[in-house]
């Protein structure tokens, strides 16, 4: 469940969390991505001995600094990280209600972070039907951070998607 990266020129890994043993902890890191500068990894943290276990968005730096929760994720909410945004101020992430725990789990919400001040711009509401699970949905943002590319499934199928590109200065989309 921990995180760490390993140099594939020497073999050498360097563990940045440290949760401790399976039987003392439930946690996992999930949905790593690196920073741009290739300075730090940003990751979902969940706990699965706590309910509803999904607990936040962290922030982990290479250079030795403990992790840091950018963002606290609500209660009955998951959250996935999908990326970073080329100046590494700000975080992209789709989050939804857990499906059987609230009866908006179809509503997901594409979002950006601030890395920061852990500041929330929700930049678009979509309708994720029966694939409430995030699994189904993958997006990133443009090198220059001003759009949003995006695959949703439709027609009830989860490998026929619609491909859609999200302005992230006034939400426009096509």
């Amino acid at each position: 469940g921990d995180l760490a990266v390993r140099d594939l020129a020497t073999g050498e890994e360097k563990r940045l969390t440290d949760k401790g043993p399976w039987t003392e902890s439930g946690a996992q890191a999930f949905h790593s991505r690196w920073s741009p500068d290739g300075r730090k990894i940003v990751y979902d943290w969940w706990d699965w001995d706590k309910d509803p276990g999904f607990v936040g968005v962290r922030v982990v730096g290479l250079d030795g600094q403990a992790p840091r929760t950018i963002y606290e994720v609500p209660d009955n909410e998951l959250t996935i990280t999908y990326g970073w945004s080329s100046d590494g101020k700000r975080i992209l992430v789709l989050h939804n209600a857990i499906p059987n725990r609230d009866p908006k789990a179809k509503v997901g919400r594409i979002a950006l972070i601030g890395v920061e001040d852990g500041s929330v711009k929700i930049l678009k509401e979509l309708d994720l039907g029966s694939f409430a699970y995030n699994q189904y949905i993958d997006m990133d943002l443009s090198p220059d951070g001003r759009f949003i590319a995006y695959g949703i499934p439709v027609g009830g199928n989860a490998f026929n998607k619609d491909v859609m590109l999200l302005s992230v200065e006034d939400q426009k989309e096509v």
